[in-house]
């Protein structure tokens, strides 16, 4: 993708999230139109909202699938979730992705935690770009169908968190930036925190997480907003030299801290491995992964407790996994 594609993406990634029991669903049959040329979007098109009168704090969960009907070989599509209160507070969270015509169906689930103050509404939102037109189509509007979309809003524990951002460790420091992960190497992708009521008691979590990643099989498609038009997967050491995209995995923790900061204990939360191949043709491809465990009591660690993902790409080109769009949840209950 060209620079200014993602100059222009960038203004289409505006979404978050909230919430009470509920999903709303959108029409069938939707049409996203795209501009008429190359990174010209079309209009944003609102596919299914959804309002609560209650306060607290919420999960709220996009998914929008998606089926490329356009003669373009390639196109660009963003979807957003998001919420808003009476008070004005506002979350979102987007996330984008290529269609393409060789792989016509495309899912896309943004999720967040949001904390309402007041009565809200959320919804779900999709907008299209051409990326590559085909040749003597210059200036026509092309189309994505819409085949299904709704958003989902669930009440969880007040001291649930989400977070839309990368960690430059598992720790503290956090990166503001993309970064791509070579390969045979690993690296924390993202994590979050929250304070725990009572660390003599068990708890339960459930974990989150989802990440926008892209293959270095090809250069373009590894910048973003954060990047200032590099592209990533052109950086020293990054291996680009096979055809077919890279075998990823990723794994979730728990980390839970001692009152001084030091480490207490780090968990894997169970059945929540992802393991396969990452598309080559696909950028900013979304890997979703999720799991709960119980913490049992403990008096030597502290309240502070982390969650976070590491990936891993253990053969083929190197992997950016974006800012933009990827985030961890962290939920507590009794």
């Amino acid at each position: 993708m060209t620079t200014t594609a993602h100059r222009v993406v960038a203004a289409l990634l505006i979404a978050l999230a909230v919430g009470s029991q509920a999903a709303a669903a959108g029409s069938a049959s939707t049409m996203l139109d795209t501009g008429g040329s190359e990174s010209v979007p079309g209009p944003t098109v609102t596919l299914a909202r959804s309002s609560h009168y209650v306060t607290g704090a919420h999960r709220v969960s996009g998914r929008v699938v998606l089926e490329h009907v356009s003669d373009d070989p390639v196109q660009l599509v963003s979807v957003s979730v998001g919420c808003r209160d009476k008070n004005g507070l506002e979350q979102r969270l987007g996330q984008y992705m290529n269609t393409l015509a060789v792989a016509p169906v495309t899912v896309l689930e943004p999720h967040v935690v949001f904390h309402a103050s007041d009565d809200f509404t959320c919804w779900i939102a999709a907008r299209a770009m051409r990326i590559r037109a085909a040749p003597g189509t210059d200036g026509q509007v092309q189309h994505v169908k819409v085949r299904s979309a709704e958003v989902t809003v669930e009440p969880v524990h007040y001291r649930s968190r989400a977070l839309a951002v990368h960690a430059a460790d598992d720790k503290t420091e956090m990166l503001g930036a993309s970064r791509v992960i070579r390969s045979r190497s690993n690296s924390v992708a993202a994590s979050v925190r929250t304070v725990l009521l009572d660390p003599t008691s068990d708890v339960n979590i459930d974990v989150r997480a989802g990440l926008q990643l892209t293959s270095c099989t090809h250069v373009f498609g590894s910048s973003d907003q954060t990047t200032n038009g590099r592209e990533l997967c052109q950086e020293p050491g990054v291996s680009m030299e096979q055809p077919s995209g890279p075998v990823v995995y990723t794994q979730l923790f728990i980390r839970q801290m001692r009152p001084d900061g030091s480490e207490c204990r780090t968990v894997e939360v169970p059945g929540a491995r992802t393991y396969g191949r990452l598309s080559a043709l696909r950028h900013h491809a979304p890997r979703s992964s999720s799991g709960r465990l119980t913490l049992p009591g403990s008096t030597e660690c502290g309240s502070d407790v982390r969650a976070f993902v590491r990936i891993h790409v253990s053969r083929g080109p190197g992997v950016v996994v974006h800012w933009p769009g990827s985030n961890i949840s962290i939920e507590l209950s009794g």
